[in-house]
C-alpha cells in the first residue's frame, strides 16, 4: 500500500513575530529593572545592618566567655568593623555608606559597654547608620547603654542620634 505524504506548511516564527516579542520582553525589563535595582539596594542594606549587630553581639559574648575586654573598631570611611575578639573575622561591608557616633565600642568581661578612652561604664549609647546610594532606605542600629542590648529600625535625619531611629 502506497502512503503519499503531504508536505507540511513550514512551522516556527516569522520575522516580524520574533521582533515583537523582543519588542515586548525589552519594555517590560526597562519597567522592572528600576525595582528589582532598589530591591537589591534594600537587600545590602539589611545584610550589612545584620553583620554589624551579629559582629557586636559576638564581641559581646567572647568578652564574657574569654573574662577579657573586647575592644570593636567601625570605620566609617573603610566601611570595616574589626576586632581582635571577633572569631569570625573582620566585617567589610561593601556598596553601602556608613555613619557612626563613635568610632569604637568596649565591652568589658561582664559584657557591659564601656567607654574606650577611660574605661568607665559608658553613658552614651553607639548609633550606627547604614544607607545606599542607590535608595532613601537608611536603616539603623542602637547599643544602648551600659547593657548593650541592640535594637534596629529605620533611621529618619541626617545625624547619628538614636532618637531617629524608629523601630
Amino acid at each position: 500500500m502506497w502512503r503519499f505524504y503531504v508536505r507540511e506548511p513550514n512551522k516556527g516564527f516569522t520575522l516580524i513575530e520574533l521582533l515583537v516579542v523582543i519588542g515586548l520582553l525589552g519594555i517590560l525589563s526597562a519597567i522592572s529593572s528600576p525595582v528589582f535595582v532598589g530591591m537589591y539596594a534594600r537587600t545590602r542594606v539589611n545584610a550589612a545592618l545584620a553583620d554589624i549587630q551579629t559582629a557586636l553581639l559576638e564581641g559581646q559574648r567572647q568578652a564574657i566567655r574569654t573574662s577579657r575586654a573586647c575592644d570593636l573598631t567601625l570605620n566609617s570611611s573603610t566601611r570595616s568593623l574589626s576586632g581582635s575578639c571577633l572569631v569570625g573575622g573582620d566585617r567589610a561591608l561593601t556598596r553601602v555608606t556608613l555613619r557612626t557616633s563613635t568610632s569604637a565600642v568596649r565591652f568589658d568581661f561582664k559584657g557591659v559597654m564601656l567607654n574606650p578612652s577611660n574605661n568607665a561604664t559608658s553613658s552614651q549609647a553607639v548609633t550606627v547608620v547604614v544607607a545606599s546610594p542607590n535608595t532613601n532606605l537608611q536603616r539603623c542600629l542602637v547599643v544602648s547603654a551600659p547593657l548593650g542590648l541592640t535594637r534596629t529600625g529605620t533611621y529618619t535625619g541626617n545625624g547619628t542620634t538614636d532618637t531617629s531611629c524608629l523601630p
